[in-house]
């Protein structure tokens, strides 16, 4: 899935840019209406008009807000799967660390009892030249 916002920002600077966004946003609609209430005059349809185009910032904020919000869940979720596969690479890695050591263990015990063999061989090889 492509990414709504550049990859040179972190997420939660793209979040707390779209917070603050939102707040001056909150602050402008609440100011606007504030001052309609107090003027209710004949220019009551700019101010609706400037109220509409507030709210429909506000909408749009809280559009990107959301969209930010899905970013971080996907990214938690993915943080997630990370450290559940490290955990298990972990895991394997134990399992391969006993395993070479039983290999060398057994390589040690191999090397023993092949050097025993050759001892025997050696004493049978003796002891039939001795026989001739």
């Amino acid at each position: 899935m492509a990414s709504a916002f550049p990859r040179e920002r972190s997420t939660k600077d793209v979040i707390n840019t779209i917070l603050d966004d939102y707040e001056k946003l909150t602050k402008e609609l609440f100011e606007s209406l504030s001052a309609a209430s107090l003027y209710r005059t004949s220019k009551q349809d700019a101010s609706s008009g400037d109220m509409t185009k507030a709210v429909d910032q506000l909408i749009a904020k809280d559009r990107e807000l959301q969209l930010a919000v899905k970013q971080v869940q996907e990214q938690q979720a993915r943080q997630k799967e990370i450290q559940t596969v490290k955990e298990d690479i972990s895991k394997k890695d134990q399992e391969i660390l006993n395993l070479e050591s039983q290999l060398k263990e057994a390589e040690k015990i191999l090397s023993q009892a092949l050097f025993q063999a050759k001892k025997k061989l050696s004493a049978i090889n003796q002891a039939n030249k001795g026989e001739e």
